[in-house]
């Protein structure tokens, strides 16, 4: 893994419970039909709400975690049913890292979900032009 990555501080104390993911939402953007494309998304956990959106600056991610009955934005859509959260649906969230930006706020992160020991796929979340990009990949341990 990259020097620059480092376990996400925000993210660490929900990771240290291992949540399970129970749905997920992405922001649609007008115009962008690519799932793998959207203006944020909304992971619904145990434990709350993890909003993923861009921050204020360019390029910066901006993370929270919120109360269950916070609602939606009119924009959200369910992507229960999209790669690469069907597959992951009910599985835990086990590691999350980041990439600062060099800005000093966060550029990309990457969330574990699933042990090592369990087929453990790992999800990046990336903002380029002002769009969330998703990629997933497994994990090789």
């Amino acid at each position: 893994m990259d020097t620059d990555v480092t376990r996400e501080p925000v993210l660490a104390p929900i990771v240290d419970r291992t949540p399970r993911l129970l749905r997920t939402e992405r922001v649609a953007l007008r115009g962008v039909r690519n799932p793998a494309r959207s203006g944020g998304l909304i992971l619904t956990l145990e434990i709350g709400r993890l909003w993923i959106l861009p921050g204020d600056k360019t390029g910066e991610l901006a993370i929270s975690l919120r109360a269950p009955s916070e609602e939606s934005p009119a924009e959200a859509v369910s992507a229960d049913e999209e790669d690469p959260w069907w597959a992951l649906l009910g599985s835990e969230l086990r590691g999350a890292w980041s990439l600062p930006d060099p800005a000093g706020g966060i550029a990309s992160i990457e969330l574990q979900f699933r042990p090592d020991h369990a087929n453990p796929k790992l999800v990046s979340l990336a903002l380029l032009e002002g769009q969330l990009l998703v990629s997933a990949r497994p994990k090789k341990v």
